[in-house]
């Protein structure tokens, strides 16, 4: 490795050098290897013996929701709906029957922190748009070729994301790269160099591509709630398409429990386990409980 560094020092020099370690981000990474989350097929708690306090108003003795976190009383169980948004345009959408686990993962989208609490923070947004902008980043179309509309919502999330996105000038950045060393460094490490091929669909586009598509894996016979990461508490997820997702939280424990969504977001994005045709799914957090009750 110390002999290959030498000879791309020797041959190009310190303006080679810098691009390479400009460049050296777009290079694909070995993927490290991702803890499988199981689906469970069994609770040691029954449903029937814990309070259902949805209808309840918030409270100490009922439950307290905010973008933060969720806290909710021993022996109980709440459900919200929010909105949710598909991760993957190119997989089948989610059924009602599908199940789902919830997931450390984040959104594989840059500034996937930011939009998700910026989402959160503005219902008004029309909620097609948000999603339109989330499969553009997730197919890598770059800033330059946005709509203006998510452009303006893009710089509203991040003043800088014109350089945090793909865009042209990071093409042209790989484009000089890859004709430096193409021919100069040796093939196992120019073997790895690759170009993405990215395009500007619209909404309509995805949704059809996504109407197209079925899972060709069989749902569970029966839907069971899953554990919520890092809590004693259990969610059971029913999605309605890929734009609603209903959550039915479980405390079967006789304390007090939090759910915790900022600033880590525990569970930043719901995947379906085991089955890799269905589209991985986050769930907007909203400001207020007015939110996820209407």
């Amino acid at each position: 490795m110390v002999r290959t560094l030498i000879k791309i020092v020797s041959v190009f020099g310190v303006l080679s050098i810098l691009l390479l370690i400009q460049g050296y981000a777009q290079f694909p990474k070995i993927p490290k290897k991702k803890k499988q989350v199981e689906y469970i097929t069994e609770i040691d708690f029954n449903l029937q013996e814990l309070k259902d306090v949805t209808d309840l108003p918030e409270g100490e003795d009922t439950y307290q929701l905010d973008e933060h976190k969720l806290l909710l009383p021993p022996k109980s169980k709440v459900t919200f709906t929010f909105k949710s948004y598909c991760l993957a345009p190119c997989k089948a959408g989610p059924g009602a029957d599908d199940a789902y686990v919830f997931s450390h993962e984040s959104p594989d989208i840059p500034l996937a922190d930011k939009i998700i609490k910026y989402y959160g923070k503005h219902p008004e947004i029309d909620q097609p748009l948000k999603q339109h902008l989330i499969w553009n980043l997730v197919n890598r179309v770059k800033f330059e070729d946005l709509s203006t509309e998510e452009k303006a919502l893009l710089t509203k999330i991040d003043r800088l994301a014109c350089l945090k996105v793909n865009n042209y000038f990071k093409e042209k950045k790989k484009g000089i790269l890859k004709k430096l060393v193409e021919d100069r460094i040796p093939e196992e490490i120019r073997s790895k160099i690759f170009i993405t091929k990215e395009k500007f669909y619209t909404y309509e586009d995805y949704q059809r591509q996504i109407e197209a598509l079925t899972s060709e894996h069989p749902s569970p016979a029966k839907l069971v709630p899953q554990p919520v990461c890092d809590t004693k508490c259990y969610g059971l997820v029913k999605m309605d398409g890929y734009s609603k997702a209903t959550i039915e939280f479980y405390n079967p424990t006789k304390e007090v429990q939090k759910i915790e969504f900022n600033p880590l977001y525990i569970w930043r994005k719901l995947l379906s386990p085991n089955f890799p045709g269905i589209q991985p799914i986050f769930v907007e957090i909203p400001s207020t409980v007015t939110g996820v009750r209407g």
